[in-house]
């Protein structure tokens, strides 16, 4: 009995000393990336139960939104941790970018996500367009007309100015 409860405590002091190393990580795109890949492990475990939390401890940090829109754009990186970051960035979106919401998303960031939003309309992988499309629904839906009043002007502008083969790709 004594040899099994001194077990539990030392994983338990393991995971507490993973969670307090990992919650006082510095936010950059290095960690960032670092922490995605933990998260989107297949098996479920404390390195996993970590990485979420290090990345719910992110979502008040300035920059964190930006840094998700980063990694999704930035093709080289796996599916998984691109796919993870835009499903972050597209929940977050919901959770922070009304101004009048705690932690809210900084009007300086949103201004920069806005204006990579359709970066890589030339994606790929249909499933991570899908989300990136939804992404640039809710901020439309939230900053038209008054944050974002000409977001038809620069659709229209995209659209002419894209190859017309990112058009006929991405919509069969």
């Amino acid at each position: 009995y004594i040899q099994r409860t001194s077990f539990i405590s030392y994983r338990s002091r393991q995971f507490l000393y993973l969670l307090f190393t990992t919650l006082t990580m510095e936010l950059n795109i290095e960690n960032l990336k670092a922490v995605l890949h933990q998260a989107s492990a297949t098996e479920r475990g404390q390195n996993q139960q970590v990485a979420e939390a290090q990345l719910k401890s992110w979502e008040s940090v300035k920059g964190f939104h930006f840094l998700l829109q980063s990694v999704y754009i930035d093709t080289s990186q796996p599916l998984q941790i691109r796919w993870l970051a835009i499903i972050y960035l597209k929940n977050d979106v919901d959770k922070f970018w009304r101004a009048s919401r705690v932690h809210a998303i900084q009007k300086d960031e949103k201004l920069e996500i806005r204006n990579r939003l359709f970066d890589v309309l030339d994606e790929s992988n249909n499933q991570l367009s899908i989300q990136n499309a939804h992404t640039i629904a809710k901020i439309a839906r939230y900053d038209f007309p008054t944050e974002w009043p000409n977001i038809f002007e620069t659709f229209a502008n995209i659209l002419e100015n894209s190859d017309k083969s990112i058009i006929r790709v991405n919509n069969t």
